[in-house]
């Protein structure tokens, strides 16, 4: 039988990894966290699915593919080197996620310069849990035929060590991450060694190391992201925060959400860059979604509820559609 789809887990930002630490240390205690920080490349999320019985299935963030419905012919390029994922398969149903990336699926940043599309694994998942050990990602790849030169698993660019009981470490954790992002948005150093291409890149993700994995919600949990400031999904002062910022009153909160990143990306993944007027209802719910989503932890600690921010989410992001319409007209 052919296993379900299972997205991979949305990451948040650091700030809601403390969050979620501090959460838990009131019943289970708190513990230092091994993280492995690996770059975040700006192209697009996918996986291959390869079940015990040698079935093998592409799929995105979002759902499986096909042939007729594919994503940026990710699942025309699984269904060329099937015989090579057919030679995975082993005791056990695994799921390899990672980054789909190379010209044509974004249009910034260093790794959009490649000479193709190409495939960067960063994570793994069996028997319900994953890993991002890159020795752990290796091995799932272990086999007697040659790996596609496509393929390339993302190594770790850093090692932090974060003890959520100690306010000095968390600051020291935030000041490694910034000075990491600060350079990658200068010239991402992993697509500089493996292609010698030399521009910016999107940022780093901290995944917890464990040699036994981590359920998917403690993945969620304890994940987290640190973008540059031309990749960001909000006017933040810096990629990486202890603490989340709260802007004065609940209209900067929402103000600080709705930058020109979000909104591309809204009008990219929400409407696949359909600009209709008859689709704004489409656009408005997307935004709406990933915002609140986004700012829940934010809004708890501020004593904001949602609905004090929705009416500016809604109106400005509708000015935005709009404009954007008249400009294409």
């Amino acid at each position: 039988m052919t296993s379900q789809f299972t997205s991979f887990p949305s990451i948040e930002t650091f700030a809601h990894a403390v969050h979620n630490q501090n959460k838990r240390v009131l019943t289970a205690g708190v513990h230092p966290v091994l993280y492995g920080l690996k770059i975040k490349l700006h192209g697009t999320n996918a996986a291959v699915r390869i079940d015990k019985n040698g079935e093998i299935t592409a799929q995105s963030r979002k759902r499986d593919l096909t042939l007729d419905f594919d994503n940026y012919n990710f699942c025309e390029w699984v269904e060329e080197n099937r015989a090579y994922f057919e030679s995975l398969a082993g005791a056990e149903d695994i799921i390899i996620y990672g980054e789909w990336a190379g010209p044509g699926v974004q249009d910034t940043d260093a790794i959009n310069k490649i000479d193709r599309k190409m495939f960067f694994p960063f994570a793994v998942q069996k028997d319900g849990k994953l890993f991002t050990d890159t020795y752990i990602v290796e091995a799932a790849f272990d086999t007697y035929l040659p790996r596609p030169d496509t393929i390339h698993i993302l190594p770790h660019l850093a090692y932090i060590e974060v003890d959520f009981g100690r306010v000095q470490s968390i600051q020291d954790a935030v000041d490694e991450v910034n000075e990491i992002v600060e350079q990658i948005a200068i010239r991402d150093p992993y697509v500089f060694a493996k292609f010698g291409i030399e521009d910016a890149g999107e940022g780093v993700v901290g995944c917890p190391i464990y040699e036994s994995g981590v359920t998917r919600q403690e993945f969620g949990e304890l994940s987290f992201k640190a973008k540059t400031q031309h990749h960001r999904g909000r006017k933040a002062k810096a990629a990486a925060s202890g603490r989340f910022e709260l802007t004065e009153d609940a209209r900067q909160m929402a103000l600080s959400y709705i930058t020109e990143a979000r909104l591309n990306q809204g009008l990219n993944e929400g409407l696949n860059g359909e600009l209709d007027i008859r689709r704004t209802g489409d656009f408005l719910k997307w935004m709406g979604g990933d915002i609140k989503k986004e700012s829940a932890t934010e809004l708890e600690e501020a004593g904001i509820e949602w609905k004090q921010i929705a009416g500016v989410v809604s109106r400005l992001s509708a000015e935005w559609y709009k404009d954007q319409i008249a400009k294409a007209a």
